[in-house]
């Protein structure tokens, strides 16, 4: 029995995800989706803290700078957290401490931007899906319209309407 709902809604929707999972792109966001989860368990329910993860903001600067140097790059949490010596779990309950989300969150959030101004550009879709590090159009449809509530090809026809 789990009365934590957050933790609850995120073990149904990765038990959803790990049924559903086919396509590379889906099983990058669906171990994303597990490691987030779990890294969820560890910091609500978890009695022990490790010694690295008293690391200071500078750490999390260090992965912040590597996700904009290499945001269309196909990142993984070990990716991001081996350069820095601490584990996938140490570095989402460090980010999410210090910058208020996941790891993954932040990337796709950058991944966005970028793609926004590409998409201000007048770049067709699937180029700025492929070129903001997306693994296709449709999974770059799906996070755009979860963050702006619209579609790239909507946002795309209002700057188009706009000049």
């Amino acid at each position: 029995l789990c009365t934590d709902a957050g933790i609850a809604d995120a073990i149904i929707a990765l038990h959803r995800a790990l049924e559903e999972t086919t396509e590379d792109e889906e099983q990058t966001d669906t171990h994303m989706r597990l490691i987030d989860t779990m890294g969820a368990l560890i910091e609500h329910h978890g009695t022990t803290r490790c010694p690295t993860m008293t690391a200071s903001n500078d750490v999390v600067r260090r992965v912040i700078a590597m996700m904009h140097d290499r945001y269309a790059d196909r990142l993984r949490l070990e990716d991001l957290s081996a350069p820095i010596g601490v584990s996938p779990f140490q570095l989402i309950a460090l980010f999410k401490r210090t910058v208020g989300m996941t790891p993954y969150t932040y990337l796709t959030q950058i991944r966005l931007r970028e793609a926004r101004q590409s998409l201000l550009s007048g770049h067709a879709l699937a180029h700025v899906a492929a070129a903001s590090g997306f693994y296709d159009q449709s999974a770059f449809t799906r996070h755009f319209k979860r963050s702006y509530g619209i579609t790239p090809l909507q946002f795309a026809a209002a700057v188009r309407a706009r000049v």
